[in-house]
C-alpha cells in the first residue's frame, strides 16, 4: 500500500490522501479500508479483518475471482493475482467457487460446506442418511450415481414403533416392574389412572371415599392422597355410577351419584381437586349405570335409568348440558365410552337382551351410522374400550357364566368399527357377581404406545390373580405379569401412558392398591 510523506502544508496532505478505492473499499487515513471498517467499525462479514490488521487481499491461484481465506497480504486494491474476498473452499481448483454448481463427484463444488447435496446421497459414502421400508432412519451405500444401492434399518430402539423392520415393536426392550403398594390402608374398589406430564390416579375405597394420588413423571407416588368425594351410596350399586374423566390440562370431571342413587351429577373439579361447578345429568328412581369421557372442549356421559334406556348427553367444559338423545331401549346397566384428543370419532359399547353392540359417536352426542354387532349372542357382559393413536379400537368384554366365563379382546378399525382380529383369553375370568361388589368390570384395557395392556382378574386355586397382558398391536398375547394377588376378589384396574412412554397400571386390592411400571426403563 503506498503511504504519502507527511508535508506540512494541508493542501498537500490533503491531495495525498486521495486513493482511489476499489468497490467495498473506503478511505481511511492514507489507506484503503473494507467498508465498515472505519473508525472501529466492524465489517458484516465474519471473515473481515479489523482495522489494526489493515485492508487484506486474498491468494486467488486458481483465477476464479474468490479468494484463499487463509492465504492474503495487506494490500489495497488487491495487486494481480489476488481477489477481495476469501470465499474459495478450493483455490488449486477453478470450477470449485461459490457460483459453481454441485455435480456429484463426492466433492464441495459450491464451497456450501455440502457434498453432493442436490442428490440423493453422497457419492460413495458406506453410511447414507436414508429413510427404510418401516419409516425409521437409517444408513446405506451410496453409488457413483449418488442414488442409494440399499438401505439397512438401525439397531431397534425404544421409540415405540419399528425401528429395524422385522415387524416387531421394541422387541426386548420393554419390561414389566412388578407392583408396590399406595395410598390409603382401607380397601380399594376401584382405580381411574391419567398419564400424560402430571399423572394423578383416581382411587374409590370401599368406604365410599374417592382420594385422588398425585404421581410423578417417571410413574411414583408423589406427597399425600386427596379426598374429591365421598359417596353415601351402597357400593354395590356406586361402583356404576362413578366414572371420572380428564378435560384437556385443565381438571377433572366426576359422574356421581347423590346419596340415594336418584341423582346423577357431574362435578367439575379443578387440578387442585377443588370443586368448580357441578350439574344434574339424570335423575331417576333407579339408575343402572353410566360412564363419561372428555377432552380438552367436549364431555360426553352415557347412562342407563330404570327405563332401559340408553341416553347420550353432552357437555361443555363448564358443565353446560345439552338435551339427551337416547341411542337404544333394553340396555343393561354396564356401558363404556371412548374418546381421543384431536378426533371426532368415539365410540359407546353397550349390551342389551340382544348381545352386544359398538356404534360410533360425536362428541355432541349424535349417532354416526347403525350400530355394529359385536356379538349376538346373550351374557355378552361388561365391555370396556380403549383407543390407540391412530384410533384403532380396543375391546374387551366377557362372555359365558360364572362357571366358565371368559375374556375377549377384540381390535378393530378406527374409522369403521370392522372387525381386526379377535383373540379369547386362554384361562378363566374372575367372573364379578359376588357378595362384595356384585357388579364390577375387573378388567381395563390401555394403548401403550405400541401395545395393547389388559389388566385381567382370573381365579388362580382359591385367589384371586390380577394379570397385566401384554398384546402387540394386532392383538396376539405377548406376554402377562401378574400384579396382585388376593383371597378376596379384585376389583377394577385402569391405566395410562405417561410422557416418557411408560405405561403406569394400577389395581386395587382389599388392601392398599398397588401400582406398576410397563415400558421401556
Amino acid at each position: 500500500m503506498t503511504r504519502c510523506i507527511l508535508l506540512l502544508a494541508l493542501p498537500a496532505l490533503l491531495a495525498c490522501r486521495s486513493p482511489t478505492c476499489p468497490p467495498g473499499y473506503e478511505i481511511d487515513g492514507d489507506r484503503c479500508a473494507l467498508s465498515g471498517e472505519v473508525d472501529g467499525g466492524a465489517d458484516a462479514s465474519t471473515d473481515a479483518p479489523t482495522e489494526d490488521v489493515g485492508c487484506r487481499s486474498y491468494r486467488d491461484a486458481d483465477g476464479d475471482g474468490f479468494g484463499d481465506p487463509n492465504d492474503f497480504v495487506s494490500e489495497c486494491p488487491p495487486p494481480e493475482g489476488y481477489a477481495s474476498n476469501a470465499d474459495d473452499c478450493d483455490d488449486t481448483r477453478g470450477d470449485v467457487n461459490p457460483d459453481a454448481t454441485e455435480l456429484c463427484n463426492g466433492i464441495d463444488d459450491d464451497c456450501d460446506d455440502r457434498i453432493d447435496e442436490t442428490f440423493e446421497c453422497p457419492q460413495g459414502s458406506t453410511d447414507a442418511a436414508c429413510t427404510t421400508s418401516c419409516g425409521s432412519m437409517g444408513s446405506g451405500q451410496c453409488s457413483a450415481s449418488c442414488t442409494l444401492d440399499s438401505c439397512d434399518p438401525p439397531a431397534e430402539s425404544c421409540s415405540y414403533a419399528d425401528d429395524d423392520c422385522d415387524g416387531l415393536i421394541d422387541e426386548g426392550l420393554q419390561s414389566f416392574v412388578p407392583s408396590v403398594e399406595y395410598g390409603s390402608s382401607t380397601a380399594a374398589v376401584r382405580t381411574w389412572t391419567f398419564g400424560g406430564d402430571a399423572p394423578v390416579v383416581f382411587t374409590l375405597y370401599s368406604g365410599g371415599i374417592m382420594l385422588a394420588q398425585r404421581f410423578t413423571p417417571e410413574g411414583a407416588p408423589s406427597g399425600a392422597e386427596t379426598e374429591v368425594y365421598t359417596v353415601s351410596l351402597t357400593l354395590e350399586a356406586a361402583t356404576l355410577l362413578v366414572d371420572v374423566a380428564r378435560v384437556g390440562d385443565d381438571g377433572y370431571v366426576l359422574m356421581v351419584p347423590n346419596d340415594d342413587g336418584s341423582i346423577l351429577e357431574a362435578r367439575r373439579i379443578g387440578p387442585d381437586f377443588a370443586v368448580r361447578t357441578t350439574t344434574d345429568i339424570a335423575t331417576g328412581s333407579q339408575i343402572r349405570g353410566g360412564a363419561i369421557t372428555a377432552t380438552g372442549t367436549n364431555i360426553l356421559v352415557a347412562y342407563v335409568l330404570d327405563d332401559g334406556v340408553l341416553r347420550l348427553r353432552a357437555m361443555t367444559p363448564e358443565l353446560v348440558a345439552q338435551a339427551p338423545s337416547n341411542l337404544t331401549t333394553g340396555a343393561f346397566g354396564i356401558v363404556a365410552l371412548a374418546s381421543r384428543p384431536g378426533s371426532s370419532d368415539w365410540w359407546v359399547a353397550y349390551t342389551n337382551a340382544s348381545g352386544l353392540r359398538l356404534q360410533k359417536v360425536r362428541p355432541n352426542g349424535n349417532v354416526v351410522g347403525g350400530a355394529i354387532v359385536v356379538d349376538a349372542a346373550m351374557q355378552r357382559w361388561f365391555p370396556t374400550l380403549a383407543l390407540a393413536d391412530d384410533g384403532t379400537l380396543g375391546l374387551v368384554y366377557a362372555q359365558g357364566t360364572a362357571d366358565d366365563a371368559r375374556l375377549n379382546f377384540q381390535v378393530r378399525r378406527g374409522d369403521d368399527g370392522s372387525l381386526v382380529s379377535t383373540r379369547l383369553l386362554p384361562e378363566l375370568w374372575g367372573f364379578c357377581l359376588y357378595f362384595a361388589v356384585p357388579t364390577c368390570r375387573p378388567s381395563d384395557v390401555v394403548w401403550s404406545g405400541s401395545r395393547w395392556l389388559l389388566t385381567h382378574v382370573a381365579p388362580d386355586g382359591d385367589q384371586q390373580v390380577t394379570r397385566l397382558l401384554v398384546h402387540d398391536p394386532t392383538g396376539t398375547l405377548e406376554s402377562e405379569h401378574v400384579m396382585a394377588r388376593s383371597t378376596d376378589q379384585l376389583r377394577m384396574s385402569s391405566g395410562a401412558r405417561l410422557a416418557s412412554g411408560t405405561t403406569l397400571v394400577t389395581t386395587p386390592t382389599p388392601g392398599r392398591p398397588r401400582y406398576a411400571l410397563f415400558g421401556c426403563h
